[in-house]
């Protein structure tokens, strides 16, 4: 860290309560000021002002630490330097006293903590970004309509069993964009940010407009790297920045030349078309043998299901039930299979033969409680019918009583509620005789699907009488 990190106690996050956020709009703020000083070289009254604004942004960039701000405003100044800077008058003095600005920025970035490790050796930050570009195209391919919660997504199902930090998003704009929608929202988003950039390199020969159309260009090619590193697609401000700026490229290249613009729509579609289809064609071997949809995972080559857990998330099973439920997954698939879906109903169509075990983890979509505190209750005749097979139902922390899992459920069926804490929501020795129930209390949060688990393999009376294990 430097001394104004060391001044300051934190990473500058002024305006906007993120550092990146903060450190984009300085980057933007430096090609603004940058060009105002070049072209207006000669008006002393707007060329001082304008360097010094230059000169306080960039050392806010270094005071934000954040890397894609830095790349950002690099790749900014710089084409403003060399499209803008030679049209200008008197540029040498300013080309020089602004490329020496930026050098002493780079300098400055290269030897302190964060910002130096991010670049020349790895940290943590650096290695979440590495992983989650290694994984993203399978996300693509695995889910051509798109992932509600791609930063869950990945957490659960893709994030390396080896790390241990869960994302609540992916660390990029772009990539977690492009996983929200769906393949033709994808094929949109790319043309969108390929249209500008083609468009500008056809017509960046051209005269007219020629200081409106490389400023535009320089804040378009800056946001494209920033949303590059960043969750920018946050802020409205630095989206509206992205889209006017773009807009300016393709506007002032079809006032130079219609047939260039027109060229560059159509290059640019054909091209957006085909990046996404090589980015789903990459995504197609799977780096583990499971196969992993927005609805539900399961292990390749598995004719049969014994387990289904349906549901579950961080907040009631710990930060690491995925990796823990794909370790389960691929572990003796010739003795055992596991799988999981994301509700009932899904869970009722992967259900096609007798199921061993039912896991019903958290408050699963069907049983959602209603303003009144009811279920919304099992309509589908599938659904009784997938509980019917099942010949145990492991209820982990369910939120209020079952009444229809126990009415649907196989009479000869065992129900086992696992918690983490709270009391049970079929106490009494009555559930225990009617149900054949077991309840255990007091579990940590991390043992809950690994019990279940070693619980759906058990024969029936160990199930109805479960090993005390994971206690707080």
């Amino acid at each position: 860290m430097t001394l104004w990190h060391g001044f300051l106690g934190h990473r500058l996050d002024w305006w906007t309560g993120d550092a990146n956020r903060t450190g984009a709009v300085l980057a933007i703020i430096s090609i603004l000021a940058l060009t105002a000083a070049l072209v207006r070289s000669d008006d002393r009254r707007l060329y001082f002002p304008a360097l010094i604004a230059y000169a306080l942004a960039l050392i806010g960039i270094d005071l934000t630490a954040s890397r894609g701000s830095l790349l950002g405003a690099i790749v900014g100044v710089c084409m403003v330097i060399g499209a803008i800077g030679r049209l200008a008058p008197h540029r040498r003095g300013t080309v020089a006293v602004s490329a020496a600005a930026l050098a002493a920025l780079i300098a400055c970035a290269a030897t302190h903590g964060r910002s130096s490790i991010g670049y020349i050796s790895a940290d943590r930050s650096v290695l979440h970004r590495t992983e989650q570009i290694a994984a993203f195209a399978r996300m693509v391919h695995d889910a051509p309509e798109g992932w509600r919660d791609p930063g869950a997504a990945y957490t659960d199902f893709y994030r390396p069993a080896s790390s241990l930090t869960p994302q609540h998003a992916l660390v990029s704009g772009h990539l977690q964009t492009l996983a929200t929608h769906a393949t033709a929202g994808r094929i949109a988003y790319v043309f969108a940010w390929l249209v500008p950039l083609v468009a500008f390199i056809l017509g960046a020969r051209g005269h007219r407009f020629a200081v409106a159309l490389r400023l535009f260009a320089a804040v378009f090619l800056s946001s494209v790297c920033m949303w590059s590193f960043n969750r920018l697609d946050v802020s409205p401000l630095l989206t509206a920045i992205a889209l006017c700026s773009g807009a300016g490229v393709v506007t002032m290249s079809f006032m130079v030349s219609r047939t260039a613009t027109l060229v560059a729509i159509a290059a640019s579609l054909f091209a957006a078309i085909g990046i996404i289809q090589v980015v789903e064609l990459a995504g197609s071997k799977p780096r583990e043998p499971i196969a992993i949809s927005t609805r539900s995972v399961l292990p390749l080559g598995a004719r049969s299901l014994d387990v289904i857990i349906v549901g579950g998330n961080r907040d009631i099973l710990g930060h690491q039930w995925g990796p823990v439920l794909r370790a389960a997954m691929t572990r003796d698939v010739g003795r055992s299979s596991i799988g999981w879906a994301r509700t009932l109903a899904d869970a009722a169509e992967l259900a096609q033969a007798p199921t061993t075990a039912l896991i019903l983890a958290g408050p699963v979509e069907e049983l959602t409680p209603t303003i009144d505190g009811r279920s919304k209750g099992l309509v589908s005749v599938r659904i009784a019918e997938c509980l019917a097979r099942a010949d145990r139902i492991v209820l982990i922390d369910p939120p209020l009583p079952l009444e229809e899992i126990a009415r649907h459920r196989s009479p000869a069926a065992a129900l086992v509620e696992l918690r983490s804490s709270g009391p049970p929501v079929m106490a009494g020795n009555d559930a225990r005789q009617r149900y054949n129930y077991s309840f255990k209390k007091d579990l940590r949060r991390d043992w809950l699907l690994p019990l279940s688990v070693f619980l759906a393999k058990q024969p029936l009376q160990r199930v109805l009488d479960p090993p005390h294990l994971g206690a707080k």
